[in-house]
């Protein structure tokens, strides 16, 4: 069996004269001819690659789609331990008074005792902050006190800093010191979630301010509790 086009070469060198439809008809009853395809071979590249150029297309558009939609944004670790508020610290301090469980991260994957220990750990460490701010408080009542030495905002602003640096270098050594190394995790996703807890730089002014600006300015230091 053969196509069609070498068919009709073929039927013309025997007959000498062109094939009609009769003859065509006739070959293709005998299975001497091929039937041709009534798509053509040119017709079926262009389907081909047109729908590998859509289906292209399809794929990049999804894959840019589900980027823009699941890319983790970018979270700076700086920002996400140091932008907590006064609240924030004052709610803490309420959960550790009142005795409330803490809220960290898979803890129902620890044991009553880990849990216990983690709990013990993140009082110990409140006190510690709390220690820092009444030092932080100290510090910059020191400065409004000195009579003789004029201190500018940016002044404030860089002991502030200082302090709160020295703080959190404090915290990890508490962390480190007080906890088990396999629960340190949860206390490092716990504070990176909430922050120290400590005042904010506009937070500690405004109190060193009520302590120095006080009408009789027989000022005290904030008392250890």
């Amino acid at each position: 069996m053969i196509r069609k086009k070498e068919w009709e070469k073929s039927f013309k060198n025997v007959n000498g004269r062109e094939p009609n439809e009769e003859d065509y008809e006739k070959a293709l009853s005998l299975g001497l001819v091929r039937e041709e395809s009534s798509v053509p071979n040119s017709n079926k590249r262009t389907v081909l690659v047109l729908g590998t150029v859509i289906v292209s297309l399809l794929i990049f558009a999804i894959g840019i789609l589900l980027t823009i939609f699941f890319y983790p944004s970018p979270k700076s670790s700086q920002e996400s331990f140091a932008s907590s508020t006064s609240q924030s610290s004052k709610k803490e301090r309420e959960s550790t008074d009142t005795g409330s469980s803490i809220d960290y991260k898979d803890s129902s994957k620890l044991s009553q005792e880990d849990q216990e220990k983690l709990e013990e750990g993140y009082k110990s460490i409140e006190l510690e902050k709390e220690d820092w701010h009444r030092q932080m408080l100290r510090d910059i009542i020191t400065m409004y006190a000195e009579q003789k030495i004029r201190y500018s905002e940016s002044q404030f602003q860089e002991k502030y800093d200082s302090d709160y640096k020295q703080c959190t270098e404090a915290i990890e050594n508490k962390v480190k010191e007080i906890l088990p190394e396999h629960l340190r995790v949860y206390t490092e996703a716990h504070y990176e979630n909430g922050g120290l807890g400590l005042p904010t730089f506009d937070n500690i002014i405004n109190e060193a301010r009520t302590y120095y600006n006080s009408t009789t300015k027989n000022w005290t230091y904030p008392q250890d509790s």
